[in-house]
């Protein structure tokens, strides 16, 4: 914390980041131990020369480059509201200007700074311009560095920023919320704002205190860019303008919806290979479409309703919904048909269960030929009594048979299209799958 070999008072050279932090808690905390050559007396008349020399209004004509600096850091993402499309920030602020002037040499009292009441020194007019909902700690004291430094503000911000939500990849989401910080009453004729440079990179900020959140992450560097806002044609006024990029941690998204979503489709398929006899082709398909609308309306209850930005699970699940619905039409068909006895099947699909090459194309077994029927004969009957037995034999005995191989038939028929329909619907919801797998991954 010493001061460097022939440094003067170029902030650049006197200090480091660390240094400068570290400068700052001892000048508002250090106990009155700190003076190891001057007494109580001397120390207070110090001070008070100081104070006398100290201005509640701009001292801009007395400040090194006429410029006040900001140090800016986010201290922790407090939450996210995407219905209302804002993110609420903790955010360290301190505001500080240089008065050479009022440096002293720190080897002659061992004296590295003095703390005064809040409102000794002028306070910069720095305020957010786009913070919904402020609330801030402010330290109620302030303090001048032997280095002319005066530290004016040290504020806790908790505010709301307003934020550009894009939730097309839930939950592999990114979204852009930059916030602004400037002059309010005096403008830069005034005096200018910038980053103090002993702070490292001053384009971006360094982030040494941000408290990781559950849910969201920073994603890149939080650049910072300065610029002018021009207010009713009264002057310009300097603004440092910071852009955070947020994205979502999406491990639980993905365990909680995500997934169960696409277990669900693929437990969809099981309604074209549940045989008839069960009773339950139609229940399973009911019970997987409710689920799927569950699901829809709990991301609907999650995300914003946008009509811009509609999110890639809430298409996948739509689509879903419509193939399983699909479904359930086409086992409600399987269903009649294999009940169906009042008539022949019709020569085509006929045609169809009894080909050998499809019927094994697509795993089942083809049906026979239909054998013809040899109907039975009493044993030494009369002439009459054997025509009248045998005529009413024949049609009673080929009308079951007729009921039987038509059941047979239509059953079969049922079958081929539950073994084509499965075919068909697996390659689609396959399709679909992956290809929103990739484009909800892939940005």
């Amino acid at each position: 914390l010493l001061r460097a070999p022939g440094c003067q008072l170029d902030l650049s050279d006197c200090l480091t980041t660390r240094s400068m932090i570290a400068l700052v808690v001892i000048a508002l905390l250090l106990s009155p131990a700190r003076a190891l050559f001057m007494n109580a007396s001397e120390e207070e008349a110090f001070k008070q020369s100081k104070i006398s020399q100290a201005t509640t209004s701009s001292p801009h004509h007395l400040m090194r480059d006429n410029t006040v600096y900001l140090y800016l850091d986010i201290y922790k993402i407090a939450g996210v509201d995407e219905n209302a499309g804002t993110v609420s920030l903790k955010i360290w602020l301190y505001v500080m200007y240089l008065l050479p002037h009022l440096a002293w040499n720190m080897t002659e009292n061992n004296l590295d700074g003095i703390i005064v009441p809040k409102g000794t020194f002028w306070i910069p007019d720095i305020a957010p311009y786009d913070v919904q909902d402020i609330t801030y700690q402010s330290n109620s004291d302030q303090a001048l560095l032997h280095q002319g430094i005066v530290l004016a503000t040290t504020s806790l911000y908790h505010g709301h920023i307003t934020c550009s939500f894009d939730v097309t990849h839930f939950p592999y989401d990114r979204h852009s919320c930059p916030f602004t910080f400037g002059q309010w009453i005096y403008d830069n004729l005034t005096y200018h704002i910038d980053v103090m440079p002993m702070f490292g990179d001053l384009d971006s900020l360094q982030l040494e205190y941000f408290t990781e959140s559950d849910q969201w992450k920073i994603r890149g560097p939080v650049t910072i860019e300065k610029g002018q806002r021009h207010w009713d044609r009264i002057g310009y006024y300097n603004t440092m303008t910071y852009h955070l990029e947020i994205e979502r941690k999406p491990q639980f998204f993905v365990f909680v919806l995500l997934m169960p979503t696409i277990v669900l489709v693929l437990l969809s398929s099981l309604t074209f290979v549940l045989p008839v006899e069960s009773g339950e082709k139609v229940s399973l398909g009911m019970t997987i479409l409710l689920s799927q609308i569950v699901a829809l309306l709990v991301l609907n209850d999650i995300l914003p309703p946008s009509s811009a930005n509609f999110p890639l699970l809430g298409v996948y699940t739509l689509i879903t919904i419509i193939l399983i619905s699909v479904s359930i039409v086409i086992a409600v068909l399987v269903i009649n048909l294999s009940f169906c006895t009042d008539r022949d099947l019709p020569v085509a699909f006929g045609r169809v269960i009894r080909s050998v090459n499809f019927m094994h194309a697509i795993g089942l077994k083809s049906l026979p030929r239909a054998p013809g029927t040899v109907p039975p004969h009493k044993v030494n009957p009369s002439p009459r009594e054997a025509f009248n037995d045998r005529d009413v034999t024949d049609k009673d005995e080929e009308t079951d048979e007729m009921v039987e191989r038509r059941q047979k038939d239509w059953k079969c028929f049922g079958e081929v299209i539950d073994r084509v329909g499965l075919i068909i619907y697996s390659v689609l919801t396959g399709a679909v799958t992956a290809g929103f797998l990739l484009k909800i991954m892939i940005q």
